[in-house]
């Protein structure tokens, strides 16, 4: 939408946000090493690991957006986890400063 425009457009307020975080508690449950398990047996059990936290991942944010007075039905999070965060902290820091 043009801000600077017609009038008559609206500007509508949204924001999104990537959420990465350090998740060890379900990648230390991991599935043993097998070569007759496919990866997807792999992925489906850490999926369902985090699913039953997504409830209160969830709530945590809606709580943060709520006491800043933000909309929380104008937002979308994405949460990306993984065994360190910091590795990728790091990896992304490096990229932007070099």
């Amino acid at each position: 939408l043009d801000i600077y425009g017609n009038k008559k457009s609206k500007r509508i307020e949204r924001s999104i946000g990537v959420i990465c975080y350090t998740e060890d508690k379900h990648y230390k449950k991991k599935l043993p090493k097998n070569i007759n398990t496919p990866p997807s047996s792999h992925e489906d059990h850490f999926k369902t690991n985090l699913a039953k936290e997504l409830s209160h991942h969830r709530d945590v944010v809606k709580k943060h957006l709520t006491d800043n007075d933000v909309d929380p039905e104008c937002c979308e999070a994405f949460f990306i986890a993984f065994p360190d965060v910091a590795i990728i902290r790091e990896a992304f820091y490096k990229y932007m400063y070099d």
